[in-house]
């Protein structure tokens, strides 16, 4: 199905044109630093802050980093991702010239009621959950080495403050393993097959909540790996005007899906034949240089197990595979160091078997309300 309507959404591709806020911008990897934000010369990737100054800023806090080297602590508190009546019923989705994305909050552009079911807790502070939108490749980077895509969910607190998760998405190309993901499963059965309103292709959902199991979105319940490790630091948003103070969680272990799951979220953005996608079709920011200012925390998940260490984590994942064969065989290594000495610490296996999606066992969900028990 998902094809059909990809097709369908090309056929009306010569129709449309990309429209964005000025200044203008796009993910190209041709430089020109002269760019000046205008129509006639957008900025590219390396040029964004010509046309927005905090995108060029230098030992602060922009994303995406690479997380390689990191402080493990486990006794940091961890947020708490709360779903309630099983997830949004209603919500808007939809297809702009550099992503797809889904869209959770009430708009009188979309015409979506919104919904607010699935939020976070942090600090005592609640999140709620706004906004999903698809990277490919992955935007952050582990060891260097890109997964094949990154979701990112966007919440916004009362007082405007940001919190945004990531799940990093790898293909399996061989098809060995359980790809069929449920969060994305909902979404394709709702792709917009018509432009609704020029330029924008979306559709807005609204189930009867009586409908039954299976119509509800829950990402935190049907996206996040089962592995509960994770990356935290304070970035930026990763796209003009790069915003900082963004606290960033990000899954270390990625979620299996299928190629074809792939190839439709790098293709969705390219209905509009003035897309903002780079040569090759990436939508992912550059990762940008490590700050002095930044510091990046690996958590296990589990408070208090292990406690705190001065250990560096290091580590080779997997490279986004349209551009290496050589992602099949990565590896990643954590070394203790210690003085002059260097240690193996452990050997970590990448290719994604921890990380399936669809774990009910995620001890820091709470599941409030259940209307489907």
């Amino acid at each position: 199905m998902a094809t059909v309507i990809l097709l369908a959404l090309s056929a009306l591709a010569v129709l449309s044109s990309a429209q964005q806020t000025t200044p203008y911008w796009n993910y190209r990897r041709t430089k020109n630093p002269s760019c000046t934000g205008s129509i006639a010369s957008p900025c590219d990737v390396s040029n964004w802050a010509n046309a927005y100054p905090t995108c060029g800023l230098t030992n602060s806090h922009q994303s995406p980093v690479d997380l390689s080297l990191v402080i493990t602590d486990n006794t940091v508190p961890n947020p708490t991702y709360v779903t309630k009546n099983d997830g949004c019923y209603t919500w808007a989705q939809g297809i702009d010239a550099d992503d797809f994305w889904v869209d959770f909050t009430k708009s009188t552009t979309y015409g979506s009621s919104g919904c607010t079911n699935n939020y976070l807790v942090f600090g005592g502070v609640t999140y709620t959950l706004t906004r999903i939108s698809f990277h490919s490749p992955a935007e952050h980077t582990v060891g260097g080495g890109y997964y094949d895509a990154e979701v990112q969910l966007k919440h916004v607190s009362a007082s405007g403050k940001y919190v945004t998760v990531g799940v990093f998405l790898n293909a399996d190309p061989a098809g060995l393993k359980n790809t069929n993901n449920t969060f994305l499963n909902r979404i394709w059965r709702n792709l917009p097959a018509v432009q609704k309103a020029s330029p924008y292709y979306f559709t807005v959902v609204n189930y009867p909540t009586t409908i039954g199991p299976g119509y509800d979105l829950s990402p935190y319940v049907d996206l996040f790996p089962g592995s509960q490790g994770h990356f935290r630091y304070i970035g930026s948003l990763t796209e003009p005007p790069c915003t900082e103070g963004v606290q960033y969680f990000i899954f270390k272990d990625p979620v299996s899906i299928s190629k074809s799951d792939l190839n439709l979220l790098r293709n969705l953005p390219k209905v509009y034949s003035s897309n903002m996608l780079s040569e090759d079709g990436d939508n992912n920011r550059l990762v940008q240089p490590m700050s002095s200012k930044i510091s990046i925390v690996y958590s296990n998940g589990i408070v208090n197990s292990g406690g705190k260490s001065s250990t560096t984590y290091v580590a080779a994942q997997a490279l986004y595979q349209s551009k290496s064969a050589s992602a099949l065989g990565a590896f990643a290594f954590i070394f203790a160091i210690g003085g002059l000495a260097l240690s193996a610490y452990a050997l970590h296996r990448i290719n994604g078997l921890s990380g399936d999606a669809g774990s009910t066992t995620f001890s820091a969900l709470t599941v409030e309300n259940p209307v489907h028990k």
